[in-house]
């Protein structure tokens, strides 16, 4: 990534960028602007490969438990119906 620079009476020179800046100008952004910001600074930063590993770890301990008949799975639409009834009505955006 190339480092950030500013012009300045015809000169290019680093800028002195803040986190705080950044965050000052960025919640000035409309919702959607905010979002795409997220999503393109979340693609910049590279993945941590032992989150993913941790990640995989669960998902295969899960599926044994499920095969082996340690624990039951709930229906889909189940969870999504539970998951419904657990918001308050005021709270549905619709």
């Amino acid at each position: 990534m190339e480092p950030c620079v500013t012009a300045s009476f015809g000169y290019l020179r680093p800028m002195a960028i803040t986190v705080d800046r950044v965050l000052e100008d960025a919640l000035c952004l409309t919702e959607e602007g905010r979002i795409l910001l997220a999503e393109r600074l979340l693609e910049s930063v590279p993945p941590d490969k032992s989150i993913f590993e941790a990640q995989v770890a669960v998902a295969v301990s899960r599926a044994d438990e499920m095969e082996s008949g340690a624990v039951e799975g709930i229906p889909g639409a189940e969870v999504g119906e539970e998951s419904f009834q657990r918001i308050p009505c005021g709270d549905v955006v619709e």
